[in-house]
């Protein structure tokens, strides 16, 4: 057991990307994120609520890039969720594939800053919100899930033993 326990790892990397990918999912449509608002050559850094940006409200048009964002990041979710499934089943060349599809659709997130234009004359750039937080946070564990997933495929799901290190060398 321990840090050579690549079947362990994919349950607990897995476990807190799934769980920090769906956080960061999330931050789409609950709490706020920071915003540069300008109308004409004047500027203001605001706070905004998260689902105003995303789906807009009653007088501004939602961020087409924040909406795409939120897609691609519930992907990256259910890409998680399963591979970690397969990981916990032993199917370590699934969960790979799955952990590795995940990674593509994470690093996607962050689409949603781009300059958008709700209304004529008005520009918006979303900022850092805490969901972006939790994805830096999912990347990372989504990475390290991968890499264990790919070891266990390799090594059949067990720790390396004394024999897989002579048979190395």
């Amino acid at each position: 057991m321990g840090c050579n326990d690549y079947k362990l790892n994919v349950k607990i990397n897995g476990g807190f990307a799934t769980l920090l990918q769906l956080c960061a999912t999330l931050g789409f449509i609950a709490g706020t994120m920071s915003a540069k608002t300008c109308v004409g050559s004047f500027c203001a850094d605001t706070d905004a609520d998260s689902v105003d940006v995303t789906f807009g409200d009653d007088t501004l048009d939602g961020s087409a890039w924040a909406i795409i964002a939120l897609i691609l990041s519930l992907i990256s979710f259910i890409c998680c969720a399963i591979g970690l499934f397969k990981g916990i089943k032993a199917q370590f060349a699934t969960a790979t594939k799955l952990f590795g599809a995940a990674l593509g659709f994470n690093v996607c997130y962050y689409i949603y800053m781009i300059e958008y234009e709700p209304v004529d004359g008005i520009k918006v750039s979303p900022g850092w919100g805490w969901g972006a937080s939790c994805n830096i946070g999912a990347f990372i564990n989504i990475v390290c899930a991968l890499l264990n997933a790919n070891q266990a495929k390799k090594l059949g799901g067990g720790p390396p033993t004394s024999s897989d290190a002579s048979s190395a060398a």
